[in-house]
């Protein structure tokens, strides 16, 4: 697999669980998450710290609440860029 040129290993991240504390997780895909437009989805989410299914499942439900609300700004970011090049373009034509 290949890793981002900064570092050396996957890059794992941590998250506060109301019900089960500090969790760490990282991406299952380490070369998509460095694109800007990438949206992940709940499936590209893997829970390092060990729990049971159920418990896992949970987690991943408080987690994809605060990926959902990244992924919103990203798509509204992308949304405003592709209508500023419809602006210009339509700018350009006149």
């Amino acid at each position: 697999m290949k890793w981002h040129e900064k570092f050396t290993g996957p890059v794992t991240f941590g998250f506060t669980s109301d019900k089960f504390g500090e969790v760490k997780w990282q991406y299952g895909n380490q070369e998509k998450q460095w694109h800007q437009t990438w949206q992940p989805k709940r499936k590209d989410l893997v829970v390092l710290t060990k729990l049971s299914a159920a418990d896992e499942k949970e987690v991943l439900d408080e987690m994809m609440i605060e990926v959902e609300k990244s992924n919103q700004l990203i798509k509204d970011r992308a949304n405003a860029q592709a209508r500023d090049r419809r602006a210009d373009r339509v700018a350009a034509q006149n």
